[in-house]
């Protein structure tokens, strides 16, 4: 070997070990389950824009699928990645919980497994680094599962990035605790998370949200108007769950926050609103209410006997005609082209109905 080729070599290890060295200034975790087939372009499309400057850690929570080989392929093309495979799944809030605690850099981004980086979006986040926020919120697009449809541009519909004081926390509750509900929009300081309470959201499927609202936050907010992701709506996890994650335990996170007063709430969702039958109707033609719902969540409430038979009579309604009536509904008076489809995709589309009663 030549002594060119020699100190070529020396030098590339040096300058890899200096890279190692680097504290990253963002933490973009990644909690994982089974995503193999979801993962790779998500990494691709964070690793085509990031730099020294950024770790990525990953932790899978006992994957059963080919995500670590997944992983493994992008680990040997971006040295900052970091993977950390749990013994058993512990769940979306305390897997990301357990990302941070590896992470770091100062700040930490909370993306999801199966959404993609629109580019330029990490060097939009790292601009704002320096100025000393204690949360940074980013705006979404959203799209189809293959991504080939635009259902809204902007998740967050605001027109310019927003500042907001620490006194003006209520406010900052009120206009994006919704938005909030989407992990991937968070950016926080990792100072901040490690010294607040995340035990008593476990289980919330909103540890984030549990996080940044149980206290004020000590310096300023600023939510970015421009979308930095894509989100790849209708492919949640926890879809199966979805009366249960949003009817039942979002309403009871966001009403646990004493420090806000019932308006504000109010503006992001009711207290009960399993109680609220045009939220069941919806909920039914989505495909998301049925008997085992009302058993499971409504059977034992202590309400009404009317606001109970009610409730009754709607998990028994025939699904695909209130999802037939839905899907002319928004069809002809909503330009809604995402609750379309969502009806569409749904188990009750009346449609489907239709064509297997063609064939028998």
């Amino acid at each position: 070997m030549s002594n060119s080729a020699i100190l070529y070599g020396i030098y590339r290890e040096a300058n890899n070990w200096e890279k190692k060295m680097t504290k990253p200034k963002l933490s973009i975790c990644i909690a994982t389950y089974n995503r193999a087939d979801c993962i790779g372009p998500t990494l691709q499309s964070i690793i085509a824009q990031a730099s020294n400057e950024i770790e990525i850690i990953i932790l899978d929570g006992a994957s059963t699928d080919a995500t670590p080989d997944v992983v493994k392929r992008y680990e040997s093309s971006f040295p900052g990645l970091r993977y950390f495979r749990m013994p058993q799944k512990g769940g979306v809030d305390q897997d990301y919980s357990k990302a941070v605690d590896f992470a770091s850099g100062e700040y930490c981004w909370f993306m999801t497994d199966d959404d993609l980086l629109i580019p330029g979006g990490v060097d939009l986040v790292v601009e704002q680094l320096s100025k000393n926020y204690s949360l940074i919120v980013v705006n979404a697009e959203i799209r189809n599962q293959d991504f080939s449809k635009l259902y809204f541009s902007k998740r967050l519909r605001i027109e310019e990035n927003r500042i907001y004081q620490p006194e003006e926390f209520e406010k900052f509750f009120e206009n994006t605790g919704d938005h909030l509900s989407f992990i991937g929009s968070v950016v926080i300081k990792k100072d901040i998370w490690d010294k607040r309470k995340k035990e008593p959201y476990f289980g919330s499927e909103f540890v984030h949200v549990g996080v940044i609202f149980q206290a004020p936050m000590p310096t300023p907010i600023i939510v970015l108007e421009k979308p930095v992701i894509s989100i790849r709506h209708g492919n949640h996890q926890w879809t199966p769950r979805a009366f249960e994650v949003f009817m039942v335990k979002w309403p009871k996170l966001i009403w646990s926050f004493q420090i806000f007063c019932t308006r504000s709430k109010e503006a992001i969702t009711l207290r009960f609103p399993m109680q609220n039958k045009k939220k069941l109707l919806v909920a039914r033609a989505f495909g998301f209410y049925s008997l085992k719902e009302y058993d499971s969540f409504i059977r034992n409430l202590k309400i009404s006997i009317f606001d109970k038979k009610a409730a009754c009579l709607i998990a028994l309604f025939p699904a695909v005609v209130i999802n037939a009536l839905a899907y002319f509904y928004y069809v002809l008076f909503r330009t809604d082209s995402q609750t379309v489809d969502d009806i569409k995709n749904s188990r009750y589309f009346f449609l489907k109905a239709v064509k297997f009663l063609k064939g028998v």
